[in-house]
């Protein structure tokens, strides 16, 4: 019975902000309109910013959850993990798009405060194991000093694809499609070495097909 009352919560509020456009006034007001006690809901959250960190967890989660269950993942490189990761998360934000553009906005940076950059934080840890990998299987140098900086990096990397695929009006999204996988060469080749190639490939991507 919580479960369903937390899924009644979660799906509640998409609905309310995807119908209004902007969060409730009040928990209370909220409520009302999916008919539920306000103290139900502060049975599983303590405002609708947590509520909104609870749900960009439950998205990674979710995807790594997806990308790790594969039978194929063990033989990847941290490459391959890097963009099989990327191409699930899109596949699973298309899930419900509309909710995912309003709660993601239009953020120029990763603002520290707000519940995506939360959510992206805990992704700290998965992408510790992917630079971990990366410098066994030497796709990484090793920078042990540098290591906050390479999670730092790859957190931004994270925001690019966001934001671009937020703004992705190509068929099917293929335009998303190449800019993760062009971007994760630029990435990982300038852990390493190769960067002016791919970052030569990349701004020509980006100069033909970037957004205003």
């Amino acid at each position: 019975m919580s479960q369903d009352l937390k899924n009644k919560i979660v799906e509640g509020y998409q609905k309310y902000l995807l119908t209004e456009g902007e969060r409730p006034k009040t928990v209370f007001a909220f409520c009302e309109t999916i008919k539920i006690e306000e103290a139900q809901f502060y049975e599983h959250y303590a405002n609708f910013e947590s509520l909104e960190i609870g749900f960009w967890n439950e998205l990674f989660e979710r995807t790594i959850g997806i990308v790790k269950g594969d039978e194929a993942f063990d033989a990847y490189n941290a490459r391959e993990r890097t963009l099989a990761f990327y191409f699930t998360l899109i596949e699973q934000l298309k899930k419900n798009l509309s909710y995912f553009r309003l709660a993601f906005g239009n953020q120029p940076i990763l603002q520290p405060n707000s519940p995506f950059a939360k959510g992206v934080k805990g992704l700290e840890s998965f992408f510790n194991e992917l630079i971990e990998y990366g410098e066994e299987q030497n796709e990484i140098a090793k920078r042990p000093m540098f290591k906050k900086l390479l999670v730092k990096g790859f957190q931004f990397h994270l925001v690019f694809v966001f934001k671009y695929f937020m703004k992705d009006t190509s068929q099917a999204f293929a335009k998303t499609d190449e800019a993760i996988e062009k971007s994760t060469n630029l990435l990982f080749d300038g852990l390493q070495k190769g960067v002016v190639d791919s970052a030569f490939d990349f701004a020509k991507f980006m100069g033909q097909n970037a957004f205003a």
